[in-house]
């Protein structure tokens, strides 16, 4: 956790130093754990695109322990202030792109990985658009062979049993 994200949790969220400590202590702990298999999987794709992209906090992970230079990122989110500012934070190494996991553009095409990191479970979808519509078009943005990387939350700490047979099918 670098100190923007410490002050933006002091002023933005309301936490305490304290309180910060221990989130960057439990960041780091969680990246160790997830480094290995993010690693693992990102390593052969050339091609990355990253759905919401936030603040940029998994993508600077990303960009500074993982990406090879011959391998390209581009990150997608809704917020067009968040985007320049990554783009301002890592100029060479990112594409950045507007745009809305629901409904994803025509030029999200041909990428080798997929990854998302804490960001479905966010969404808010709209009464036309459905979960299955939203993995259907997550799965269009791949090549053929490519993969999906989606690192989120559940509820009982394992994946159900539905989540392996949707991968399955991606």
């Amino acid at each position: 956790m670098d100190a923007e994200e410490r002050r933006f949790l002091q002023q933005e969220v309301g936490l305490t130093r304290r309180e910060v400590r221990l989130a960057a202590r439990a960041e780091a702990y969680n990246w160790q754990e997830l480094k290995r298999e993010v690693t693992r999987v990102l390593r052969p794709a050339r091609r990355l695109l990253e759905l919401g992209a936030g603040r940029g906090v998994f993508t600077g992970q990303i960009l500074r322990k993982v990406l090879r230079p011959q391998q390209t990122l581009t990150s997608l989110d809704l917020r067009v202030e968040a985007l320049r500012e990554l783009a301002e934070r890592f100029p060479t190494r990112l594409t950045p792109l507007t745009g809305d996991i629901c409904h994803l553009p025509p030029s999200c095409r041909d990428f080798d990985l997929v990854v998302t990191h804490l960001t479905l479970h966010d969404l808010e979808l709209d009464p036309d658009t459905s979960i299955d519509g939203v993995m259907a078009g997550i799965a269009a943005c791949l090549r053929p062979g490519g993969r999906l990387l989606l690192i989120d939350k559940v509820l009982d700490g394992v994946a159900p049993r539905s989540g392996e047979i949707l991968m399955e099918q991606l």
